[in-house]
């Protein structure tokens, strides 16, 4: 099985890492897409993978494929002649409905997941969401390649706003506070260092 990653910048190179490190997939089981020449060579470079620019030339040589580009960049993913039918394709774009994502992409399996910040040390926590075309066999490929990266549950799709808001976002609040923190220090006489 290959896993193609649409898209290679933060979430998307934490997922590759966690796969190698966790052994979910070995290098030449993963390839990545990114339009930027400059995140292909690093990527490529970092983690021995093979890339391509578009997701169109990337999706005909991936079985499983996940979706890790910003919302905006939606539509320009889909415009591209993917081949997708049959395939489980996992979504980590924030708030891309399971319903939307069956629109713009007919025939595919589709998965959306909340991962957080907290991916990129491989202590994620993350809840995912499946479109009921997904077997039991394809679940539990799901469930091994996010828990490379720490905590997958998966919940039904009406939890998954709340999820975005407990487990996506509350990290960058803790990240703000702790920030405030070394400020307050600061400000008292201490040094940042």
């Amino acid at each position: 099985m290959i896993v193609g990653f649409i898209g290679a910048g933060k979430m998307g190179e934490a997922l590759i890492a966690g796969m190698i490190s966790k052994k979910v997939f070995p290098e030449d089981r993963i390839i990545a897409c990114a339009p930027s020449e400059e995140t292909r060579v690093r990527v490529g470079n970092t983690y021995g993978i093979k890339t391509c620019e578009t997701a169109e030339e990337m999706s005909r040589h991936a079985d499983v494929l996940v979706l890790a580009v910003k919302p905006k960049h939606v539509p320009d993913v889909f415009a591209q002649k993917l081949e997708i039918k049959g395939k489980v394709l996992i979504s980590v774009v924030a708030g891309l409905s399971l319903e939307r994502l069956e629109k713009l992409a007919p025939g595919a399996k589709a998965v959306r997941v909340m991962p957080n910040h907290c991916c990129m040390v491989l202590e994620g926590a993350m809840g995912y969401a499946c479109s009921p075309g997904l077997g039991c066999d394809d679940k539990k490929e799901v469930e091994r390649m996010l828990s490379a990266t720490g905590l997958a549950v998966e919940v039904p799709e009406s939890e998954m706003d709340a999820i975005t808001g407990i487990a996506g976002s509350s990290p960058a609040f803790m990240y703000m506070i702790i920030d405030a923190m070394a400020d307050a220090g600061v400000l008292n006489g201490l040094s940042r260092k």
